[in-house]
Formats: structure tokens, sequence, C-alpha cells
């Protein structure tokens, strides 16, 4: 089953795609909210283990299909329910849905085993997919990864200077986002399922975000301060 529907490609089939996406983005994290009140008084009426872990899988597979009927991956759909559930995302509506902090930290540790499962098969299936026979060894192709791995680094690191504070506290935020190239995979693993990203672009893709995953904590280590360190 594909994970999304093809659309038309012309003017305006993308601008009313891009509003239908608009629309669930700004719909879709109060509706998740407003299920977590009544599912927080059915918890407390529940006595069956494992109700938090069943009420998460149930709204990540709601919003995964109110997302595909949007035209969207599954993926933001799951991603929608996580804004639903996160202390730190802010609306318009925040006061009139508050987070209840308590049910929904019992569901994020719901979540964790089932994190422990499922996200080493992904990462073991997407290693299956890699045909390292489509890597091009010919110098520019090399160096075409390399600046792709480069861009990858610096964009990532670039995040940090926002931050206020000091250069070190600066690239330690910097360097911490370098390695988040979890979603990246998952993008590419969509894109190559619908036949988007061939599978020279897809092997590419999981290396530069192999590599960057790991100069992430390389350079985090010798940037954070040392024990006994101010």
């Amino acid at each position: 089953m594909q994970l999304c529907q093809r659309r038309p490609t012309g003017t305006a089939a993308i601008i009313k795609l891009c509003g239908l996406l608009l629309l669930f983005l700004l719909l879709a994290p109060p509706l998740g909210r407003m299920l977590i009140y009544p599912l927080r008084v059915l918890s407390y009426q529940s006595q069956t283990p494992g109700y938090e872990a069943v009420v998460m899988l149930t709204l990540i597979c709601l919003f995964a299909w109110l997302a595909h009927l949007f035209g969207a991956p599954a993926l933001l759909g799951g991603f929608v329910a996580g804004l639903a559930l996160s202390r730190q995302f802010i609306w318009p509506w925040q006061k009139y849905l508050q987070n209840p902090f308590p049910f929904t930290h019992k569901l994020e540790k719901s979540m964790q085993p089932l994190t422990d499962v499922f996200a080493p098969v992904f990462f073991v299936y997407v290693g299956i997919s890699l045909d390292l026979s489509q890597l091009n060894l010919s110098p520019y192709s090399l160096l075409l990864l390399l600046a792709m791995i480069l861009l990858a680094f610096i964009g990532k690191l670039a995040a940090g200077l926002v931050v206020n504070g000091t250069w070190r506290q600066k690239l330690i935020v910097g360097s911490a986002m370098v390695p988040r190239g979890e979603v990246g995979l998952v993008f590419a693993e969509v894109g190559r399922q619908l036949d988007i990203i061939p599978a020279k672009v897809f092997t590419e893709l999981v290396l530069v975000i192999a590599i960057t995953t790991l100069l992430g904590p390389l350079l985090l280590r010798r940037l954070l301060p040392k024990e006994g360190e101010a």
C-alpha cells in the first residue's frame, strides 16, 4: 500500500494540496488535544494493563489515516499526534486546551518500549533496502557526496547560532542537532517506495544521514564541559 497518494502536478493542484496540508496542521493538533481529555477520564475507570500504549497507538493510527485523507504522508499524522501531547507546543487555543501533563507523561513513558522495539526494525529495513552497488565512486561523485555531507553538517550546526549564550554553548546546541537524521531516513524511505527518489540518490542520502549522525556526538563530546569544569 502506498504511503501517500499521487497528485496532479499542475500549479492549481499543488496550491490546493498545500492549502489542505496547512489546514490539517492547524486543525489536527487541537483535535488531538481534545481527544486526550475523554481518554484521560476513561483511564481512571480502566484497570486494563497497557491502556496508555493502546491509546497512543490509536491516536497515531487515527491521525495517520486523517493525514492520508488530506493527501499527506502518514508520517505527518504521527507528527501531529506528537504535537497534541507536547508540553512545549504553543498555539492560540492553548488557554482553552491545557495539556494534562501527568496523563500525557504516562502516555510518553508507555511508548518507550514500543519505540525500543520498532525503531531498530525500521533501521534494519532501511539497511536491507540500501544498494551500495548504486554508489558511484568517481572523483566527481565523491566530491558531490562530500559537499552534501558538509552542507548537512553545517546547516544543522548553524541552528545553534540563534541560542543566547557563549559561542561554546551555541556550538553545543548546534552539534546536538546534527545527528537528527531519523526523520530524514523516514522521508527518504517514503520517497524510495513511491519511486520519487531513485536508488542511487537514496543510497547517497542514507550515507549522508549516517555520517552526520556519527559526526554530531563526536563534536559534542569535545565541546561538553569535562568533569569538574565549570
